[in-house]
């Protein structure tokens, strides 16, 4: 499965648009990130109509779902059901399967500018951090 758009909902908090490219992904499925090596669980299934979310309980393979429940994912990753040590055989099929697939994680381009962000205060730090954190999951190249 591959990440392609993570968003960020108040309500289901982050949701992450995803394509199934093989077998299908279930609610409470674990799933094992490419990138991290990290574990995943799905908490929801979405099947997404324009401004409107279906709550569905499964998706199969060539489907585009929306996900809600993942801690660390992000735009960009490949998330497989095997287990850690299988992982790379796991992605070598889906590489000859589907070569146009690209590697886990976007590869950000060298930054053309540089910025500083700071907060009046110390006490809005926190939530300075969060939104970053939030913006850096929806698109890695910042």
């Amino acid at each position: 499965m591959y990440i392609f758009k993570t968003i960020h909902d108040r309500q289901k908090q982050p949701l992450s648009f995803a394509r199934v490219y093989s077998g299908s992904v279930k609610k409470r499925m674990v799933l094992t990130n490419a990138r991290t090596n990290e574990r995943e669980q799905i908490n929801k299934v979405f099947l997404p109509f324009a401004d409107n979310m279906e709550d569905i309980d499964e998706i199969r393979a060539g489907s585009i779902a929306v996900l809600s429940g993942f801690k660390e994912a992000s735009s960009g990753d490949i998330l497989v059901s095997n287990r850690k040590s299988t992982i790379a055989t796991h992605l070598n099929d889906l590489k000859q399967q589907y070569p146009f697939l690209p590697d886990p994680g976007l590869e950000a381009p060298p930054p053309v500018f540089f910025c500083t962000i700071e907060t009046y205060s110390e006490s809005t730090q926190k939530q300075l951090d969060f939104a970053l954190k939030n913006i850096k999951r929806e698109d890695p190249s910042l």
